[in-house]
């Protein structure tokens, strides 16, 4: 991919509204039907969509090998969430696996799910968004902060080391977390989905200030207004990248300009927000997440309802099929992804399924972790890491002897 001058900020388009239907999903998966509402339903959008644009046949700007000085000592282990529990995997074949979180095992009323971002620091820590519903309390979303041990698969240990709820966004569904991103010194951003489904646009993107292992943590709202905002991503230049699911702010979102440092110094924060990608852009119709690859040059989108992964230059030109449905490859539902330093694109599929009402739920243990090699051409094969999993919704990248983890890439 090239780079070309960084583009204007992008105009929203106006489009016709959407019919939502109800989500009916069973109670296994109801961590993932709170937090993911809008991606589980049937879309009837009366708008049309914009045409998508002819891929380009370059995917070097994934590949090529990332500029940091920091030895790797050990091939990246991805984590991914699923059901209440929590997976390592080692990223080469035959992509052993080791369950490192089991479901239950939180305090009472607990489930993480979504993004794993790993502290940029050394110290392994790992935040993941969880939703809590204790027996006799209202509903809750926050996040927890784990601690992991040991060297490789097999021998990997996790403990839990506390949470924190999100100020909350407004919301007529439970209230949910998803997305997270670490800037290098520490900083902490992640997602408040708010309405989900249908409503006025309450998602918000929050940013946090350490220690994360206290009940309360200090933050501000760097975003607001924003129709289910999910995934998150960082790069190294210290800019903010979202994807946002639902109309009006449906598309590929950067914020970058000056942060607060912290708590007292929200008020003189000055971010800039770009719509680098918007809704219908190359078929990206609910933009599900998005991660910076280690090049620093390009991201990848996923849209679940579509079926969809897209790369893009890091200004949100030049799109390039990653995953995209044929009569030979049915559609499937990626979700969750992350870019491996060799450039590896990693993502969880949903497996969502459309009942005869055209409502859409994941299906019974039948999602799957997939790799794609993008040194393959323009929407290449992918392979199968892992199959037969509870509705994975989310994923994280370690890079031992990389600074702690690859936090800000997914």
């Amino acid at each position: 991919m090239s780079l070309p001058a960084p583009a204007e900020a992008a105009v929203p388009r106006r489009r016709a509204p959407c019919t939502l239907a109800p989500i009916m999903t069973p109670r296994r998966n109801l961590s993932i039907a709170m937090a993911l509402g809008v991606i589980l339903m049937a879309m009837a959008c009366s708008s049309s969509k914009p045409k998508a644009a002819a891929p380009t046949t370059s995917t070097s700007s994934l590949s090529e090998a990332t500029t940091s000085t920091t030895a790797v000592d050990a091939a990246p282990i991805v984590f991914t969430a699923a059901a209440g529990t929590i997976d390592a995997y080692l990223t080469s074949s035959p992509y052993t696996r080791q369950r490192v979180v089991a479901a239950g095992t939180g305090p009472d009323g607990t489930t993480p799910h979504g993004q794993i971002c790993f502290v940029p620091d050394g110290t392994r820590r790992f935040v993941v968004a969880e939703i809590r519903t204790p027996a006799g309390a209202p509903a809750a979303a926050g996040w927890g902060i784990y601690q992991l041990t040991g060297d490789e698969i097999g021998a990997f240990r996790v403990r839990r080391l506390g949470g924190w709820d999100s100020p909350g966004a407004p919301s007529i569904d439970a209230p949910a977390t998803y997305g997270c991103a670490f800037l290098p010194d520490g900083r902490l951003f992640t997602t408040d989905i708010g309405n989900q489904r249908s409503g006025a646009a309450t998602g918000r993107v929050v940013e946090w200030f350490g220690p994360f292992d206290s009940p309360t943590v200090a933050s501000c709202v760097v975003a607001s207004d924003l129709a289910t905002p999910l995934g998150l991503s960082a790069d190294t230049n210290g800019a903010v990248y979202l994807a946002s699911a639902r109309a009006p702010t449906a598309g590929v979102w950067r914020y970058d300009g000056t942060f607060a440092t912290d708590a007292a110094s929200c008020v003189h924060a000055a971010v800039t927000s770009t719509q680098l990608v918007t809704g219908g852009t190359s078929g990206l119709s609910a933009p599900t997440a998005v991660a910076v690859a280690p090049s620093n040059k390009a991201f990848v989108v996923t849209s679940a309802p579509d079926g969809l992964v897209v790369a893009f230059d890091l200004d949100g030109a030049n799109p390039e099929d990653l995953l995209r449905p044929t009569p030979q490859r049915p559609k499937s539902s990626p979700f969750g992804i992350t870019v491996s330093p060799t450039g590896s694109v990693i993502y969880v599929d949903t497996a969502l399924v459309a009942d005869a009402k055209g409502v859409l739920t994941p299906g019974d243990r039948s999602g799957s972790l997939l790799v794609i090699d993008p040194s393959g051409g323009s929407n290449p094969a992918p392979s199968v890491m892992d199959h037969g999993l509870d509705g994975p919704d989310g994923l994280g990248l370690y890079v031992p002897g990389a600074g702690g983890g690859a936090a800000s890439k997914v």
